[in-house]
């Protein structure tokens, strides 16, 4: 599973995720209230970080 974009506010976060190259993108939304302070936390950095390396490729094209 690849996550391919994020959308992301105070309250919840959008991912566009793809399983494989020849599928279609799910979305899903994962709202802030409904998980532990924990999981939000680690979804934040993975979110963070898929961030970083998107400018980094959008700098190196």
């Amino acid at each position: 599973m690849q996550i391919e974009q994020i959308w992301r506010c105070a309250w919840f976060m959008t991912l566009r995720l793809r399983r494989d190259c020849t599928k279609a993108c799910r979305t899903v939304t994962v709202w802030r209230r409904a998980q532990s302070q924990q999981d939000w936390w680690a979804l934040s950095l993975c979110a963070n970080r898929l961030s970083h390396q998107v400018r980094a490729q959008n700098k190196d094209s």
